[in-house]
């Protein structure tokens, strides 16, 4: 079916990430959130689409256990068992990971923490702006 909406959970992808929660101990639901983030925030300028979708999966999971969050998942979207207690280092994760202010994540369209962020380039290839050569 692919993608069918724009919330959180609507896409396979998502909908796949959330059923690998099953059966999991306590733990290992924190880890694979963890590393959810991880991989987006160890991304760089580029995020791989499968990885942003489930970054923004378990970052909506995380938020619908805060005190007070206005998310609240739909008993079809989420988890058919309840979350467990998440430590407050996993907010903090999903806020680098998913916060475009934050530092580590994209900022100013090619920014990461303030830094300017620069891509190997091969030497007189289309990209290299450096390049003098005419490519047309």
């Amino acid at each position: 079916m692919g993608t069918w909406g724009t919330g959180p959970f609507d896409s396979d992808l998502a909908a796949d990430f959330v059923d690998e929660l099953e059966g999991l101990t306590h733990q290992q639901v924190i880890d694979v959130l963890e590393r959810a983030f991880q991989r987006v925030t160890d991304s760089g300028e580029r995020v791989d689409g499968g990885d942003g979708v489930e970054a923004v999966a378990a970052g909506a999971l995380v938020a619908s256990t805060l005190p007070d969050s206005p998310i609240v998942l739909d008993p079809d979207d989420g988890p058919r068992e309840p979350l467990p207690e998440l430590p407050a280092s996993l907010g903090a994760s999903a806020r680098l990971a998913l916060d475009p202010g934050s530092p580590g994540r994209i900022r100013n369209g090619n920014r990461l923490g303030g830094q300017r962020r620069r891509r190997p380039v091969a030497p007189g290839s289309a990209t290299d702006t450096r390049s003098t050569r005419n490519t047309h």
